[in-house]
């Protein structure tokens, strides 16, 4: 690729300023590429007074562009391969003779015993109980008192619930209650709300603990 017309022979050039190339053509003839002092590579250039015209300028190796970019290639392979996807999925992974043994005598892959289940626990007279329409009331009830669930674990309950949150607390703490009035009883003592009877029992960041410890000192 030739550079220009440009400098004094073409003002209209881009590269031209000062009626100079900014690009620094015509370059200067050399018989070998060498390194200049500013580590760039001065290219060879023949001084064999060939030239050629572009735009009616007579254009000689001073002008060639040595870097000019050649046509951009791209190496590519045709390959005619079938592609199984059923076989690369089952292939995908690799089962043990003990592990193909267990799934095919369909046992569990996973199981807990015992079951873990969280009970409803509820206030006195809030118990909710489900009974079949042909069941009588009597037998419901007596169902929901011989099946109870409260051997298992009982489930959380926010501090936003109320009394209810103050009735889990004192279940965690509390054994073998016979009656409700058991579970606010504390000293013989009995509360009559389950909050009083936690704050009774301690259960409760109060100042308890300081009033008590005034009340030691004092007598």
């Amino acid at each position: 690729m030739m550079h220009g017309p440009c400098g004094a022979e073409n003002l209209s050039c881009p590269c031209t300023v000062d009626y100079k190339c900014t690009k620094k053509f015509p370059k200067q003839f050399n018989e070998t590429t060498v390194i200049n002092t500013n580590h760039y590579a001065i290219y060879k250039r023949r001084n064999d007074d060939s030239t050629i015209k572009k735009n009616g300028s007579d254009l000689y190796n001073g002008y060639v562009v040595s870097y000019d970019q050649g046509p951009d290639k791209v190496s590519a392979t045709l390959d005619d391969e079938e592609v199984d996807e059923i076989k690369d999925y089952l292939n995908c992974r690799y089962v043990l003779a003990c592990e193909a043994a267990w799934r095919i005598y369909g046992f569990d892959i996973h199981y807990r015993t015992p079951a873990v289940e969280h009970p409803p626990f509820h206030l006195k007279d809030e118990q909710s109980v489900i009974s079949d329409a042909t069941e009588s009331i009597h037998y419901a009830l007596d169902k929901s008192y011989n099946e109870t669930k409260f051997e298992r674990w009982i489930h959380h309950v926010p501090p936003s619930w109320g009394e209810i949150y103050y009735l889990r607390s004192i279940l965690n703490k509390i054994k073998g209650p016979m009656e409700w009035d058991d579970l606010k009883k504390v000293d013989g003592i009995l509360y009559p709300t389950y909050i009083d009877a936690c704050h009774a029992r301690g259960l409760l960041q109060d100042d308890k603990e300081y009033i008590d410890g005034l009340l030691e000192v004092r007598l």
